[in-house]
């Protein structure tokens, strides 16, 4: 049965039913009759910012508009950046040293002046990250980081039973798929901190967002491989299954451990 109008409810109960709603699914809900956009309305408490430039234009748009940015009280700011490349080996405790991660692109050939420094017997391990997967087309530092990804989802769903989401995380599509889609993702990340618009847009907000409380800055809005901590507009347009190297932001030593070759992608 089609509604022509929202059935006869008070706006209380409308209120109480929409604060239990997404704003996802009030979106879905907006869409099944006209009058449902008058009655039930977007959520922004919250707008996010990194350096991707789809979060920055959701977040313009949002400081731009002269309703939604009366609501917005939290700006979440994640830190956190795309690996370019291997984690550097030194000899340190852990093996591992820093969270900035050097570009194959940057540096080809593995011509790093860090390598070149490394003890001997580091330097094959260094050299051996690099190396590109010929039958998966994508480095193998690549692959070995969405297998720790994958692996990590395997043992969360294992313990908390979510039956079709771990279907979800082995109907994975060709690495080489994901890699293509991740590059575009570094790009467009290179791009945004060369030009800082970032930081520009950020400046913007701060003087549209009349009730801006707080400002969060985390390094840990991925969360894990399909439940990210934040479904930011980035997130969100992820394609289906992606999988990549879950950035951590700030330190985090065993983020791109290499563990045994992936029987998924072989």
């Amino acid at each position: 049965m089609a509604y022509t109008s929202p059935p006869a409810l008070p706006l209380e109960l409308w209120g109480f039913i929409e604060a239990h709603l997404s704003n996802a699914d009030i979106k879905s809900l907006r869409l099944t009759c006209k009058q449902f956009i008058h009655i039930v309305s977007l959520r922004f408490d919250r707008v996010f910012l990194s350096a991707n430039p789809l979060n920055i234009e959701v977040f313009r748009n949002i400081a731009s508009h002269d309703k939604y940015r009366h609501q917005v009280n939290e700006i979440i700011w994640d830190e956190a950046r795309f690996h370019r490349g291997p984690a550097r080996i030194s000899n340190t405790v852990d093996g591992l040293e820093g969270h900035e991660l050097l570009s194959d692109e940057d540096e080809p050939d593995n011509k790093r002046e860090w390598a070149a420094e490394s003890d001997p017997e580091f330097r094959e391990e260094i050299t051996k990250r690099h190396r590109y997967d010929k039958r998966n087309r994508c480095p193998k530092w690549f692959k070995n980081a969405c297998y720790s990804s994958l692996s990590n989802v395997r043992y969360r769903f294992h313990w908390d039973g979510q039956v079709a989401r771990r279907y979800q995380a082995f109907d994975q599509p060709l690495l080489r798929e994901h890699w293509q889609h991740y590059q575009q993702l570094l790009r467009q990340q290179k791009d945004v901190l060369a030009s800082q618009s970032d930081l520009e847009a950020f400046a913007f907000g701060v003087k549209q967002l009349p009730a801006l409380k707080r400002v969060t800055i985390t390094p840990a809005a991925h969360g894990n491989l399909i439940t990210p901590l934040y479904q930011t507009p980035m997130i969100r347009a992820f394609p289906e299954n992606f999988n990549y190297p879950i950035p951590r932001g700030w330190l985090h030593s065993r983020d791109m451990d290499d563990g045994p070759d992936p029987v998924l992608y072989r």
